[in-house]
């Protein structure tokens, strides 16, 4: 039975494993191998989105259009905006004023 991967940064990845998916990382310069090797083993094949941008958008785009496996581009979000949850976690708890 084909399986759920995911394919994107390290950071999500870790994130996808602890949710029992096949999480795999990669690394810059390897996108392309690494999702062609993805794509032949999924049923699902979850793409982080800058590991989807690096992949050449004719094989990406021909990816999402067949039936099988289900290909899906996701917002990798904006962790500039989080670099530091310490206060805003402090002030939602009543810990900081």
């Amino acid at each position: 039975m084909k399986a759920i991967i995911y394919l994107g940064d390290e950071a999500n990845a870790a994130g996808f494993r602890l949710a029992g998916i096949d999480a795999r990382v990669a690394t810059a310069g390897s996108e392309a191998a690494a999702f062609a090797t993805a794509y032949a083993e999924a049923a699902v094949l979850l793409l982080g989105g800058r590991c989807a941008a690096r992949i050449p958008a004719t094989t990406l785009s021909a990816a999402r259009l067949a039936a099988q496996p289900l290909v899906l581009v996701l917002d990798d979000g904006d962790r500039s905006a989080t670099a530091d949850v310490a206060e805003p976690v402090r002030r939602l708890l009543g810990l900081a004023s």
